[in-house]
């Protein structure tokens, strides 16, 4: 019994590291993580995995390297709505990329996409003169 009960430590120490350390890749980003795992409660459902924030505490978004192009217009629409919503105008978007100079993954800012308190919906297509 007690070969299991270590192996059982062992396994969730390291299941706590590999979604707790970062990579020194982006050790200089300052964010938080939250990690859910339950043996009681079945975690399959979207439903079951959805947590709520405050809105304000969000400052961007990375955008992985293999991300759709449709799908980040879709979230970059939702973000533009609360942003309308809210006043807000500071949120950032990043895009992650491999820099063959560092060998690194890296993040670039996308300083095209901005927002305005009365802008709804960044790259939707403009609307036609009448």
């Amino acid at each position: 019994m007690l070969q299991k009960e270590e192996w059982r430590k062992q396994y969730w120490a390291t299941f706590h590291a590999g979604v707790t350390n970062k990579l020194t890749d982006w050790q200089h980003e300052q964010e938080y993580r939250i990690t859910l795992q339950s043996s009681l409660v079945d975690l399959s459902s979207p439903a079951e995995r959805t947590l709520k924030y405050l809105f304000e505490d969000l400052q961007g978004i990375i955008f992985g390297m293999n991300m759709l192009s449709e799908d980040r217009a879709a979230i970059v629409r939702i973000i533009a709505a609360k942003c309308a919503e809210t006043g807000r105008t500071n949120f950032e978007f990043y895009q992650a990329y491999y820099s063959r100079l560092t060998g690194k993954v890296e993040a670039a800012l996308w300083d095209l996409v901005k927002f305005h308190p009365a802008e709804t919906a960044p790259l939707s297509p403009p609307k036609a003169a009448s």
